[in-house]
């Protein structure tokens, strides 16, 4: 080959397709865009939804915090158990930006208004007020049948060792002339104010399993998660001490005794 022949090969400009390439089809990587809209679909450029659906801006979240206290306080009228997705239903507030509100709006709810936010089962709330430590200040200072009654069953449970089965239950509220089955003049239908202070978790009704653990039998009642909170062993204890007319140092080691096992309440499992 001539040197002229092997220079003009050198100029050639092979960065354009040759004769034999421009028929040629050139593998296309499209984009994303172009991939959306050869499917049929419009142009469209994908958003990142894990970002755009958890920032939220901090005047969105002190609204959404300041409505969810407020839809508390008005859900605690009933002072029974609600839901998570109850209090942020019309909100953005998903995952962890939920998990942040509730942890701010617990923290309002504290500093405020002295009232506790206690997760009671997975995502489902109770609100309780732990400076309302005085039984006899909550009686009395709040008097009502329903108040009177729930001191009443409180300070039965706790005589009988924290645990009082029905038939046990029947009979002291029989020796003060209560029954269970009748309407009271004072207290109204006892019953159904008895499952009343259930739904409110200020006590609890369980069973005793037979022997063959294929039935239940024998129910008996025990202080709640709101009681725990609520009112404090002591309370329980200068209110028995005014029943029996005697002083606190006095009163039966029993009784002290059951004071001092259940002075602080449970912890509370992590649900989280």
């Amino acid at each position: 080959m001539s040197v002229r022949r092997k220079r003009n090969l050198e100029d050639e400009d092979y960065s354009q397709p040759g004769p034999s390439q421009r028929n040629k089809k050139v593998p296309f990587k499209a984009t994303s865009s172009q991939r959306t809209a050869s499917d049929g679909e419009s142009d469209y450029e994908p958003q990142d939804y894990s970002q755009s659906q958890t920032v939220l801006s901090q005047e969105t979240l002190n609204e959404i915090i300041n409505n969810a206290v407020i839809q508390i306080l008005a859900h605690n009228n009933t002072m029974r158990p609600f839901k998570r997705s109850d209090i942020l239903h019309n909100t953005k507030a998903k995952g962890r930006v939920a998990n942040q509100v509730m942890e701010e709006v617990k923290k309002k709810l504290s500093d405020i208004y002295g009232v506790t936010l206690l997760e009671v089962e997975h995502q489902k709330y109770i609100l309780v007020n732990p400076m309302n430590k005085k039984l006899e200040k909550y009686i009395h200072e709040q008097k009502s049948p329903k108040r009177d009654l729930l001191g009443l069953l409180l300070t039965i449970i706790f005589v009988n060792n924290m645990q009082v089965h029905e038939d046990k239950l029947r009979e002291c509220l029989q020796k003060v002339k209560v029954d269970l089955q009748d309407n009271h003049p004072y207290f109204g239908d006892v019953n159904k104010q008895i499952q009343e202070f259930e739904r409110q978790m200020y006590i609890v009704k369980d069973y005793v399993s037979s022997a063959k653990g294929q039935e239940k039998t024998q129910p008996f009642y025990v202080w709640g998660i709101r009681a725990k909170h609520e009112i404090s062993m002591n309370s329980i204890l200068e209110v028995l001490a005014k029943i029996y007319d005697t002083t606190l140092e006095n009163l039966p080691p029993s009784l002290k005794s059951i004071a001092a096992r259940y002075t602080e309440p449970e912890p509370m499992e992590d649900f989280a």
